[in-house]
């Protein structure tokens, strides 16, 4: 999930971080965020455990993040 448009988007973290970052580099931020709080609902609102399938996704995509131009930036908003 990205936008497709080719500006760089000014994110703010809860944890106060701030970056600029190009659209691809928002796009996996706001999938973290996502798949986060999906598996957050999943496991305490429902109280079941989250589907294998999405923690893997979730842990794929962390590892994708490392080799990404922007990892600094992203590690900053989502940790």
């Amino acid at each position: 999930m990205a936008p497709a448009v080719e500006v760089k988007f000014q994110i703010n973290s809860p944890n106060f971080a701030q970056e600029e970052v190009s659209a691809d580099a928002a796009g996996i931020i706001a999938t973290m965020f996502a798949l986060n709080e999906i598996i957050i609902r999943i496991a305490f609102d429902e109280e079941k455990d989250p589907p294998e399938h999405l923690i893997e996704g979730y842990y794929f995509l962390r590892d994708f993040i490392v080799e990404h131009p922007e990892s600094s930036q992203i590690f900053a908003i989502i940790d």
